[in-house]
């Protein structure tokens, strides 16, 4: 399982590369995009694409709930 977080305060050209890339191969993926992040809609669509009616959160929390979430049992600290 990865967690992706694109914050308001960088573009993450590496990041956003190495979503689409794991987006395409089926990894399990959390992924939250701050609302003035330059480049979310980039983000929306790219999982659009591969990813249909995934949820790109919108904040860092949510982020880390929904990545706590696709772990196994008994896996995730409380």
């Amino acid at each position: 399982m990865i967690l992706f977080w694109f914050c308001a305060e960088a573009v993450q050209p590496i990041a956003l590369y190495e979503l689409g890339a794991h987006a395409a191969r089926g990894t399990r993926l959390a992924v939250g995009a701050h609302p003035e992040y330059p480049r979310r809609l980039d983000v929306l669509e790219q999982l659009r694409l591969a990813r249909p009616g995934m949820t790109v959160h919108g904040s860092l929390q949510e982020t880390v709930r929904a990545a706590a979430a696709l772990l196994p049992p008994g896996s995730a600290r409380p």
